[in-house]
């Protein structure tokens, strides 16, 4: 397979913890949906990792760059998505994390900003940052 990376952005290398026992690669739990969907024509090559008791912020992932256009209300929102926690808290000091109609999100505004979750029933906690922009 062909891919494209941003520059300065590549994946680490692979790892023999990337494939399991039978040499199918692994995909982390974020990818559950798409995995069992019509869409996958990797099925024969990969399996599903079992994410154990790893919390993991799935979206937005850190580093990502979000532009903001002032036509587009819908722009302004940031999806939250957490793998590995069931009933979790979104908080970050620059944005507010609110729930929309039963999807946790934060409202964009410009700026570098951390956002962090915490699972409250183990605690575990999670952190990643984005950089949103205006046009």
């Amino acid at each position: 397979m062909r891919e494209k990376f941003l520059p300065g952005n590549l994946p680490g290398a692979e790892s023999r913890d990337d494939y399991d026992g039978a040499g199918l690669f692994q995909l982390g739990p974020e990818y559950a949906d798409w995995f069992h969907s019509a869409e996958n024509g990797l099925r024969p090559y990969a399996v599903l990792a079992w994410a154990g008791e790893e919390l993991r912020i799935a979206s937005p992932l850190p580093g990502s760059i979000y532009v903001v256009d002032p036509d587009i209300p819908s722009s302004r929102s940031i999806p939250l998505v957490v793998a590995g926690g069931k009933k979790v808290s979104w908080k970050s000091d620059s944005l507010e994390c609110v729930d929309e109609n039963g999807r946790e999100s934060a409202r964009a505004s410009e700026g570098e900003h951390r956002i962090t979750v915490t699972d409250l029933e183990s605690g575990r906690t999670a952190e990643t940052w984005i950089r949103i922009r205006s046009l």
